[in-house]
């Protein structure tokens, strides 16, 4: 029996101590791609998203919500929307909704920080030189210049409460255009942030949020449309951006213009001379952390050229911007001092 328990604690000594059971590998769980889209403002909207669900339906019901109550605000065509009824109003305070009038406050904040290149009270000058809703096709005689430009400045509006917006004569109205469309992607953007997209990307005719990374890895690889006159969208480039969390948008006058003896006229107007500008910029593209930000200083920066403009970008930590310069049949390039590391394949 000795012999025998001595084997047994020698055979019991030879034995390797048990492992512990290992962790279990965490499960990366594997995420949705859905696309979505539709049409809102006279264009079309597009959404491109990753994450780990979605109900689709309720996000295409919550998104249709969204872009019609900002179009039954800021709509210059409809004929019930807020702008509508603030320029068929008589002078004197009106009420806007919270988020017009939010919306409002922030183009009157970039009136004011670019001297008054980007102002919403533009909407007469659209009209006279034939774009925009209301729009004439004949040029307008130095009467009618002026007395449009009496109607226009963002300095005539004063609040009188948090959405009382005062008017001195009835002749003053809004155009909200040139930053709507991209408040309203970064609405659509937060909007499906909250819904559960890790990856994505928003546009609405041409302008853009994204936040994550594509599919194939990496940040979001945008075109620049060459500024081609009368072309369709993505029928050539002129670059190709990089975005990595952040807005774009574009402006440009090779779309909406026409030739009158020989001087080009176009929908962006310089509201403190009141005509189409004419300094050979084609078009702006402007990279910012947000879509409203970027739409409104796009249209800034046409009216004030490749000179203001750029010193105003660059004194500006918040932007970056490419500017094409229109040169006979080509273009050329002028960036602002960090906008390479947008750029793919910069030189």
């Amino acid at each position: 029996m000795r012999a025998l328990l001595i084997g047994v604690l020698l055979l019991s000594a030879c034995k390797k101590p048990a492992e512990s059971p290992k962790p279990p590998q965490a499960v990366k769980p594997v995420l949705q791609n859905l696309q979505l889209g539709g049409s809102i403002f006279g264009t079309r909207w597009s959404a491109k998203l990753r994450g780990k669900a979605f109900a689709k339906a309720a996000l295409e019901t919550q998104i249709a919500a969204a872009l019609e109550r900002i179009d039954a605000g800021m709509s210059t065509w409809r004929k019930d929307s807020e702008l509508s009824a603030f320029k068929a109003a008589a002078s004197g305070a009106f009420s806007f909704s919270v988020e017009t009038a939010a919306v409002i406050r922030q183009s009157l904040v970039i009136a004011e920080a670019t001297g008054g290149a980007f102002d919403p009270t533009v909407r007469p000058l659209i009209a006279l030189w034939g774009f925009g809703a209301g729009a004439r096709q004949s040029a307008p005689s130095k009467a009618e210049l002026e007395q449009a430009r009496s109607a226009v400045g963002y300095q005539k509006l004063t609040w009188k409460g948090a959405t009382l917006l005062h008017k001195p004569q009835a002749e003053t109205s809004l155009d909200l255009s040139a930053i709507a469309k991209g408040y309203a992607v970064d609405v659509v953007a937060d909007l499906l942030k909250k819904s559960g997209a890790e990856h994505g990307m928003v546009e609405i005719g041409g302008e853009v949020v994204a936040w994550g990374q594509r599919q194939e890895g990496g940040p979001w690889k945008l075109a620049i449309d060459a500024p081609k006159d009368a072309s369709a969208s993505g029928s050539a480039f002129a670059a190709i951006t990089l975005l990595d969390n952040a807005a774009m948008a574009t402006s440009g006058d090779y779309r909406q213009f026409r030739m009158v003896k020989g001087r080009r006229l176009h929908h962006i107007i310089d509201p403190r001379g009141g005509e189409p500008v004419e300094h050979g910029l084609a078009s702006v593209t402007v990279i910012a952390a947000t879509c409203a930000l970027a739409d409104a200083y796009a249209t800034a920066l046409m009216v004030l050229g490749p000179i203001d403009g750029l010193a105003l970008v660059n004194a500006d930590p918040r932007l970056e911007a490419l500017f094409l310069m229109r040169e006979n049949d080509h273009w050329q390039q002028r960036r602002s001092r960090g906008m390479a590391q947008h750029l793919l394949n910069a030189e």
